[in-house]
């Protein structure tokens, strides 16, 4: 079907092991299209956990591959392909790139990993997190392996450096590193307003120590 088409196809599996299994055959068995397997999240609606970080990733790798704007094929769940999802215009705006020899003021760049969802802690353990020690700063990419240190002179970003999380030690350079947003749910001033106005009416169906939570953080 996909090369009879030359467009995006979207195949819905009735559940999350058959999705995987459907991605790793048509790759194994060589399909003519990019496959981008796209999970729904690890938790239930009104849950007070996030999704874990490597099913956002998975679905951030897909999204990306969907922007890109060459066909794609996408194996879905009915969960996700019903479930809403960062728009992805929001998407665009908050992938970044840092590069080697450029600039890069330092309140500018926290403001916009504060923004992208990154979470500020001491030292870096998990992708999300970022760190600030003088003039480093340990990044963990969403969708990274592995942290990257990155070791600036004033704003002037002078190396990127792949480092091992047990260990706290480099084994090698990059030229650049792409920074994802690290949530699906970025709050912002606009966001903030409009989840604040539609909240009451979704009060009646939580509970109401989750209820006032939701309305402090805002």
């Amino acid at each position: 079907l996909f090369p009879r088409l030359e467009r995006t196809v979207v195949v819905v599996s009735p559940s999350l092991r058959a999705a995987e299994t459907l991605a790793e055959d048509l790759v194994f068995f060589g399909c003519p299209a990019p496959v981008a397997l796209f999970p729904h999240w690890d938790t239930v609606p009104y849950d007070a956990f996030s999704p874990n970080k490597e099913v956002v990733a998975q679905r951030f790798a897909a999204l990306e591959r969907l922007i890109s704007g060459k066909p794609v094929l996408v194996v879905t769940t009915p969960q996700a392909f019903v479930h809403g999802m960062i728009p992805l215009d929001e998407f665009r705006r908050l992938i970044f790139e840092l590069r080697v020899e450029n600039a890069y003021p330092r309140a500018e760049l926290v403001a916009r990993l504060v923004e992208a969802g990154y979470v500020r802690v001491d030292m870096v353990e998990a992708p999300g997190e970022y760190a600030l020690r003088g003039e480093i700063v340990d990044l963990f990419p969403i969708r990274g392996e592995h942290p990257v240190r990155l070791d600036f002179f004033a704003d002037l970003l002078e190396t990127i450096r792949v480092f091992d999380v047990a260990t706290q030690t480099s084994f090698d350079s990059l030229l650049a590193v792409t920074v994802h947003p690290a949530v699906e749910g970025v709050v912002n001033a606009e966001t903030a307003a409009r989840a604040l106005k539609t909240l009451p009416h979704h009060k009646a169906r939580m509970q109401p120590d989750f209820y006032r939570q939701l309305v402090h953080y805002l």
